[in-house]
């Protein structure tokens, strides 16, 4: 397996094998600048969503998805 960053929508981490999770780190970038680092569950996006929503509104923001295959 090759670490990879992915750029997805939040509306595409579904795609994201369950199986992999553990492996997974995202960060929420908002205009360039990183608001939010998620180093344990993907369950937390939907809480990143809502965090996002009250701060900014319905801002456009994207999650950047690091599969560290390193990390054991």
């Amino acid at each position: 397996k090759i670490n990879n960053p992915h750029i997805l929508s939040t509306h595409d981490e579904e795609i994201i094998d369950q199986e992999d999770k553990r492996n997974i780190i995202a960060h929420v970038v908002v205009d360039g600048n990183v608001v939010k680092t998620n180093e344990d569950e993907l369950e937390e996006i939907s809480m990143i969503e809502n965090m996002l929503k009250k701060e900014f509104g319905n801002c456009e923001y994207h999650i950047v998805i690091d599969r560290d295959y390193n990390k054991v």
